[in-house]
């Protein structure tokens, strides 16, 4: 893993590249917890819906490892997925850095945002945290 470039409640998340198609990801990394072993057994893994959509970022895989010492004993978990990278960051970010934009730009991205949940909606998978800081600008904003 390359480089770590955000962090949230629940865990971190570093931007990385595929060994095989040489494209940069995002490697999620949960935070150990029982609440994340439950969430992630029934919500994460699950999400892998495959949604080829592209108001949605590509979720390329999801999965457990398990951390053991030199003994061979556990001493961690981890929970993570594997997305597409957006490298022009948050939504958020995004207003913040530019103090808004004309309407015509923000109907666009309120299109585009409805768009993707309508999406991961006919798929039967509930978002759960819409803000701006989860909706993430590709290369062309």
């Amino acid at each position: 893993m390359n480089k770590k470039i955000g962090e949230g409640s629940q865990g971190f998340a570093y931007l990385s590249t595929d060994t095989e198609t040489k494209e940069k990801v995002v490697v999620k990394l949960f935070k150990e917890s029982p609440l994340v072993k439950a969430t992630f057994k029934r919500e994460i893994a699950p999400a892998e819906c495959h949604a080829n959509h592209p108001n949605v970022l590509k979720l390329f895989g999801a999965g457990y490892a398990a951390a053991k010492n030199s003994d061979g004993e556990q001493i961690a978990e981890h929970y993570y997925t594997v997305s597409e990278y957006a490298p022009k960051g948050e939504l958020f970010c995004f207003v913040d850095r530019t103090k808004g934009f004309e309407a015509p730009v923000a109907r666009t991205l309120f299109k585009q945002a409805l768009a993707g949940v309508q999406c991961i909606h006919a798929k039967n998978i509930a978002h759960r945290d819409i803000k701006p800081e989860n909706f993430f600008l590709d290369e062309k904003c």
